[in-house]
């Protein structure tokens, strides 16, 4: 009978140390899922402050992190100065200038971010903790770009202005939420694919986002 119940519990424990693994696969393949949506999401908004790298290889060093670098006032003061018909990048595309603008790039950005959140939630909700699917539904959801942002509102009425009109206080509260998801993120990910703002200094010449655009 001894032998019988040791026989269990050493079937037991080999079980439940399977399914352990299997969640922590799970949660690092979802964990990894997030990590280009927010490098493209977090590019935006530095593209958003500066229209070139120099301008961000000159700042982001002197911040103590990233957080602190989004959430500061020089930060949130240059956002406010852009205009919807800015351009996207000072950059060149083979000695000609990238004309495409604040408008055509950010609303599109701003949907595929909010598409990639959704994407993920769908196949891997259940390897999440409930705050952390909380905080991916904040911005899987419309209402944090049409109803905090008013991006829509901006297309559709050619306000270009639209960031002069922004409280600071929202953008700030916003830009924070995301560090909260870019916290949980680093914290499960090696050092070399953390969202830091060595790693961001390192990449601000990124080719992903926009066809041919040395950032």
């Amino acid at each position: 009978m001894l032998g019988a119940i040791i026989t269990l519990l050493i079937v037991d424990k080999i079980i439940k140390d399977e399914e352990e693994r299997k969640r922590q696969r799970l949660f690092s393949a979802a964990i990894k899922s997030l990590k280009n949506p927010l490098r493209r999401y977090i590019n935006m908004w530095l593209h958003i402050s500066n229209s070139n790298e120099d301008e961000l290889e000159k700042e982001l060093p002197n911040a103590n992190s990233l957080r602190e670098y989004l959430l500061s006032d020089i930060f949130i003061n240059k956002v406010q100065m852009r205009s919807f018909n800015d351009r996207y990048t000072e950059s060149s595309i083979f000695g000609s200038h990238d004309n495409r603008t604040l408008k055509e790039q950010i609303p599109k950005m701003q949907e595929q971010f909010m598409a990639d959140i959704n994407r993920i939630i769908g196949n891997y909700a259940h390897a999440f903790n409930p705050e952390t699917i909380e905080l991916l539904q904040h911005f899987a959801e419309t209402a944090h770009l049409y109803g905090t942002f008013y991006f829509g509102k901006v297309v559709e009425t050619q306000d270009n202005k639209w960031f002069q009109l922004q409280d600071a206080k929202n953008i700030k509260e916003h830009l924070d939420t995301l560090m909260v998801l870019v916290n949980k993120y680093n914290e499960s990910i090696p050092d070399i694919e953390k969202w830091t703002k060595d790693n961001i200094i390192k990449l601000t010449r990124m080719s992903g986002d926009l066809p041919n655009v040395k950032w």
